[in-house]
């Protein structure tokens, strides 16, 4: 329950806000080889009610104040393509999966010694495992459960943040480096390759050579 969240002296801060479902159609736009209207197609997407978030302890406006990096700019994108052109190299597009699901929230400050406040979601209902209703599978067994979130999802005031750090991260084990001045935009030394992140939206201007071992 979150009240005893609330109550738990061990937890000096807290937050806790509601987790609901993005639902898109895809594909209405695109057509079939016969000229028909394709296969639509659903999406769906865990997100957090970022703008509704109560605490326990400090206020939650006043909790979350880090900032992402800048994500890269079209002119940034259109002068990679530019210069891999004049190199005869072609620019593809790929998505991270789930990419935000890949880094987990952090659990202390930048001092590494002051905890973080733990972060709590209220499920849909529909999500409710069998084991938070009594025998009859209807009647709840608690009037306001939350679970604890481990995850940056889409929603939270720092998931792009710590989703950037946690790219840069992988990009540089990679030996990837960031290119100084150009928000988003990395320099692969070893081949001088460049790649160029949006979001979880990753453009690599590469050879064909290069092309398959770096995606």
């Amino acid at each position: 329950e979150w009240s005893a969240v609330r109550a738990d002296p061990t937890l000096l801060e807290a937050t806790v806000a509601r987790l609901f479902v993005i639902m898109g159609r895809k594909g209405d736009e695109m057509e079939g080889a016969d000229g028909r209207a394709a296969e639509v197609k659903y999406k769906a997407r865990g997100v957090l009610a970022g703008n509704s978030i109560q605490s326990k302890g400090t206020p939650a406006h006043e909790l979350f104040t880090e900032v992402a990096r800048t994500p890269a700019s079209l002119v940034s994108a259109r002068a990679a393509l530019a210069a891999g052109a004049v190199k005869g190299h072609r620019g593809t597009v790929r998505d991270a999966t789930t990419s935000y699901l890949q880094a987990s929230l952090k659990t202390h400050y930048p001092d590494k010694v002051t905890p973080m406040p733990t972060q709590w979601v209220r499920l849909p209902r529909s999500w409710w495992p069998e084991s938070w209703f009594e025998k009859d599978k209807v009647t709840p067994k608690f009037y306001d459960p939350v679970v604890q979130l481990k995850k940056a999802i889409y929603g939270h005031p720092e998931s792009e943040a710590i989703w950037d750090a946690h790219l840069g991260e992988r990009l540089r084990k990679e030996g990837w480096l960031p290119v100084l001045n150009q928000p988003g935009c990395w320099h692969h030394a070893p081949t001088s390759l460049t790649l160029v992140v949006y979001g979880d939206d990753l453009l690599l201007v590469a050879s064909l050579e290069h092309e398959a071992d770096l995606w």
